[in-house]
């Protein structure tokens, strides 16, 4: 795209920032981006019926301006401007009702590479989250062909995604809910400039852009839009991790969370999660990879143990003998068979998904893990 088509299609990205279909429609009504301020009020007022607002701001004669200025400075900054025609605008992405008209890119990540994984979760993590996180994103080093970890640069969860991302050596890309000129949360300022050495911090929101609540809400979407699919590590019952999962079921993407017991509130969300079997259980690299078809190289810590947890218990035991055969288990069954009672099922069940010494499946069905 040529400078001054970019230019009109930041100014457009700008009046539009929260309706992008809208700002889309207009673009294939009139051809480009150029010809919408080619309409003037009439032509405007037949496409936007009771859009006043909008109209007065396509109208105001300092948005070219604004534009131009805007561009500029993200070409002095080395920052790339993308629209859905450039060929490094994230094809994922594209695909979504919601995808912004301009994503801002800073880094050198291939936001098209072959395997991409959002990992998300709660500010306010456990030790076991960020436990979960770490193991699960640097297992993602023995996937063939590569895996980038997508994450919101938050506190918690979102950093240990992209922390064990870069001491891996992964490719991390970091979407931001402001403007390039700022960096939210300030105590990630020194990760986001490590991100975008090896990787990418991206935004739709143009400078001075404030990280204000809704714009929280307009980043998840490009996480989850970007990734083939989304983890959640830890969330309580309600959390921006649990919207990202929302959207990215409603996207038709993959999502997975990792199981905590039932009585953990740090863990609601992800268990809400898999209860509505709207989530496919994570314990490892290796189950989200065996649910996406991605290859990995053998490795001889193909099952993680986490510490504590061993099968040397009765219950533990019983589940095991139930299950070797080969053949999947409901839970009913399990609790039939084992005589426990379901609350102390469900808690054994949970821990000894975590240990990998057993998965779910579709059904809430259980099968052992054969090593």
């Amino acid at each position: 795209m040529d400078h001054r088509e970019l230019k009109w299609t930041i100014a457009l990205a700008k009046v539009f920032a929260y309706k992008c279909a809208a700002g889309r429609e207009l673009i294939a009504i009139c051809g480009s981006a150029s010809e919408v301020f080619r309409l003037g009020r009439k032509g405007l007022e037949r496409y936007l019926a009771g859009g006043e607002l909008y109209i007065e701001q396509l109208l105001d004669p300092s948005l070219g301006e604004w534009a131009e200025d805007e561009l500029e400075w993200c070409l002095r900054h080395g920052i790339a401007a993308l629209t859905e025609d450039s060929p490094e605008y994230p094809f994922r992405l594209a695909t979504c009702p919601d995808a912004p008209l301009v994503l801002f890119c800073r880094g050198k990540a291939d936001l098209n590479a072959e395997h991409l994984l959002a990992v998300v979760g709660t500010r306010r993590c456990t030790w076991t989250g960020r436990e979960m996180t770490r193991r699960i994103v640097s297992g993602m080093k023995n996937v063939r062909g590569g895996v980038s970890i997508v994450s919101g640069l938050a506190i918690g969860i979102d950093g240990e995604a992209h922390r064990t991302a870069l001491e891996e050596d992964l490719p991390t890309i970091a979407v931001i809910p402001c403007g390039m000129d700022d960096i939210y949360p300030q105590h990630h300022r020194t990760m986001a400039a490590s991100i975008a050495e090896s990787g990418a911090v991206v935004t739709d929101f143009t400078r001075k852009t404030e990280p204000v609540a809704i714009n929280f809400l307009r980043r998840n979407r490009i996480i989850a839009g970007m990734a083939d699919a989304t983890l959640l590590a830890e969330s309580h019952a309600k959390g921006g991790g649990l919207i990202t999962c929302n959207l990215a079921n409603s996207y038709g993407r993959e999502v997975f969370a990792v199981p905590g017991r039932p009585t953990d509130n740090s863990f609601a969300g992800c268990n809400s999660l898999l209860d509505r079997l709207s989530a496919r259980v994570a314990i490892c690299a290796e189950s989200i990879c065996r649910g996406m078809g991605w290859p990995m190289r053998r490795t001889a810590a193909a099952n993680p143990q986490l510490p504590g947890i061993d099968i040397t218990d009765p219950l533990g035991k019983a589940i095991l003998q139930m299950l070797q055969d080969g053949q999947p288990q409901t839970f009913d069954s399990l609790c039939s068979g084992t005589a426990a009672s379901p609350a102390l099922l469900a808690q054994r069940l949970v821990e000894m998904e975590l240990s990998g010494a057993i998965i779910s499946g579709a059904g809430n069905r259980y099968s052992a893990v054969h090593t």
